[in-house]
């Protein structure tokens, strides 16, 4: 199901991003004032580490012409994205 909002992370918890099977592009914005961490899965289970993730500064993020396979192109049929900080913060995302 496409979705466009804002999703709010709790402290310390991976959070899905996607409420969807994603194999086309992505946008997302780390709203915050806080570095966030994103990592891809092929499965609706959470990461279990920080291995392979990515680290996005504030207002950073990526466009709608990403594909998450681009992203993480070492994790089999990613299509599920996850972010990760240490204090409550805002993530934008869209995709279809």
């Amino acid at each position: 199901m496409p979705q466009n909002t804002t999703i709010i992370l709790p402290k310390s918890q991976w959070t899905l991003l996607t409420n969807t099977d994603v194999t086309g592009g992505i946008t997302f914005q780390n709203q915050s004032a806080y570095n966030i961490s994103v990592l891809a899965t092929g499965t609706t289970a959470s990461p279990t580490s920080f291995d392979g993730a990515l680290t996005y500064t504030p207002m950073s993020g990526e466009l709608s012409d990403t594909s998450l396979a681009a992203l993480f192109p070492g994790i089999a049929g990613a299509n599920r994205l996850w972010a990760f900080c240490d204090l409550e913060v805002k993530v934008m995302v869209s995709h279809a």
